[in-house]
């Protein structure tokens, strides 16, 4: 009798113990990766805003060039929230129209027939915090919130300039199996304010892309 009891008292610690184990594995599953390092890469952009201008006999009208790639770092100190490190670069078509010329044949002028076409660099650095509703380890991992940072424009037919960019982003990964990679995507929006030629005023434009990505989790 005293020697069942002993088995059933080893018997209940062990259970306990294994238990306790499998709790403790839980838990540590149950915390989602800490860094997170997302390649983006689309085809996917768009330019809206006043970016066409008339000045004198001269026009210059700005548009996207469809390119567009960036690099995240994301740091994730709680199940539910994360910050967010961006580093993208983009492209503006620039198409500049000149004064008018003689036309051929008739020799009359023709306005803008001279036009040139260059592309500039559009690169943005930013900061979001970004919100997970989906708290622990899931195949898919969605996130959202908003977008803040710098936007450079490096100009062909003006000069260079920056400005303080906001806006906001969305997306998601999902796992590769048990690895630690993933594929997923985004769609982000930031809007900063751009001047067409020097001596122009500056207006509010929005840059917009939705793009894939593939991700690293440690």
């Amino acid at each position: 009798m005293a020697v069942a009891a002993l088995r059933s008292n080893q018997m209940g610690r062990m259970f306990a113990f294994v238990l306790g184990l499998a709790a403790a594995a839980g838990a540590a599953r149950a915390e989602p990766s800490q860094l997170t390092l997302r390649v983006l890469g689309t085809e996917l952009t768009n330019l809206s805003g006043p970016t066409s201008r008339t000045e004198g006999s001269q026009t210059l009208n700005l548009a996207e060039r469809r390119q567009w790639y960036g690099v995240d770092l994301d740091w994730r100190p709680h199940p539910l929230f994360s910050l967010d490190l961006g580093a993208s670069q983009g492209r503006i078509e620039e198409v500049h129209f000149g004064p008018p010329q003689r036309g051929p044949g008739n020799g009359n002028f023709e306005a803008n027939i001279d036009r040139t076409i260059r592309d500039a660099p559009l690169r943005h650095y930013t900061l979001a915090a970004l919100y997970h509703p989906i708290p622990g380890v899931h195949r898919v991992d969605l996130y959202l919130g908003p977008d803040a940072g710098i936007a450079a424009y490096s100009r062909v037919f003006a000069s260079s300039q920056s400005d303080f960019a906001y806006g906001g982003k969305i997306g998601f990964d999902v796992r590769l199996g048990a690895s630690a990679w993933s594929l997923g995507g985004d769609a982000a929006v930031l809007t900063s304010r751009l001047r067409v030629f020097d001596d122009s005023p500056s207006h509010l434009v929005t840059y917009s892309r939705i793009a894939g990505a593939v991700a690293y989790h440690w």
